[in-house]
């Protein structure tokens, strides 16, 4: 599980550098009627992925296991990159969009499954 774990955080990680490109390019380019990425749909994926992960991982770890800096990374990660695919998949796929959100809450278990020393 652990492997699988970051896995995926290395998958997302280099998602979110492409992403963040794009919005660089066009930024400068000034190109794109297209919203990119919207902060509110940033903030509750990181927060699909956080709530599970936090409660997962006190009933199987304890509450000594908690580090906030490792939460926070890990759903601003998932969050970004769960935004940016919801805002692609929006046009044609509505349904296919809103099922988006259930990819941070999944990790969110699995990191809590993995627990600390991620």
């Amino acid at each position: 599980m652990r492997l699988l774990f970051q896995v995926t955080f290395a998958v997302a990680t280099l998602l979110e550098i492409v992403l963040i490109a794009v919005l660089i390019r066009r930024s400068v380019r000034k190109t794109s009627p297209r919203r990119t990425v919207s902060g509110g749909e940033w903030l509750s994926a990181a927060g699909y992925f956080a709530g599970p992960m936090v409660i997962v991982q006190l009933l199987v770890h304890g509450w000594d296991t908690l580090h906030p800096t490792d939460i926070a990374l890990f759903a601003a990660t998932f969050g970004l990159v769960t935004a940016a695919l919801t805002e692609r998949l929006r046009p044609r796929h509505p349904t296919a969009a809103l099922a988006t959100l259930t990819l941070p809450a999944a990790l969110g278990l699995l990191g809590g499954l993995v627990g600390p020393g991620l």
